[in-house]
């Protein structure tokens, strides 16, 4: 996924498009896709953003982005002999409110208009160990046990794609520290990673017309 991520920029900056938006006007865009984690971890899920912004310029705007994303991430098995119960898998959903810039390779001939951009702001991460029962050793025992864990994090983000018309296809990359995964008794049993790769497509309405005279 980085691989892509890679060539979409080198894509971006290689081309050499004559568009623009409309300088002063406002924008709404909602977005969906699949979130991936990195190759070396075991697991993936699905995101939405919301997202206002102002064009500041015939090229540039800023924004606020509202997302979220709901990843399901392997771990170790790990059975305790106690309890008789296996970790099987960790469920994490990390939320976040952003302040974005984007700049866009158009200068008014055309509604298609390739982007790169970025944010940064605060997220907060939710995390759920869950496990499995696979014997018990005392019957009035729940049939399994959820650990749920919050922890506010500084979030950033980058990101590059394309518009056209009122439609958008982008790739971004969520970064987010790895906060720690507790059991119910509070005590650490692992990490839990939540940087993120997102592809999303969506929509926005308003932001003016993608062709200008000027």
């Amino acid at each position: 996924m980085k691989k892509i991520l890679l060539l979409l920029f080198i894509v971006v900056f290689n081309l050499n498009y004559n568009y623009a938006q409309e300088k002063g006007k406002l924008r709404v865009g909602l977005d969906f896709g699949y979130a991936s984690l990195n190759e070396e971890d075991d697991g993936g899920g699905f995101v939405f953003y919301f997202e206002t912004k102002y064009n500041i310029s015939k090229q540039m705007n800023v924004g606020v982005r509202y997302g979220g994303a709901f990843l399901a991430k392997a771990t170790e098995n790990v059975t305790n002999q106690t309890s008789g119960r296996l970790r099987f898998f960790d469920v994490g959903i990390n939320s976040s409110i952003l302040g974005t810039f984007d700049y866009y390779f158009n200068k008014g001939n055309s509604s298609f208009a390739p982007f790169i951009g970025g944010g940064i702001g605060a997220g907060f991460v939710t995390n759920t160990a869950i496990d499995v029962k696979i014997f018990d050793s005392d019957e009035d025992e729940d049939d399994s046990e959820n650990n749920i864990d919050g922890e506010t994090t500084i979030s950033g983000m980058l990101r590059a794609g394309v518009e056209w018309s009122k439609f958008r296809l982008s790739l971004d990359y969520n970064l987010t520290p790895d906060t720690a995964l507790e059991n119910l008794t509070e005590k650490r049993i692992g990490t839990s990673k939540n940087s993120y790769l997102g592809i999303t497509i969506g929509f926005y309405l308003g932001g003016g017309k993608w062709k200008t005279n000027s």
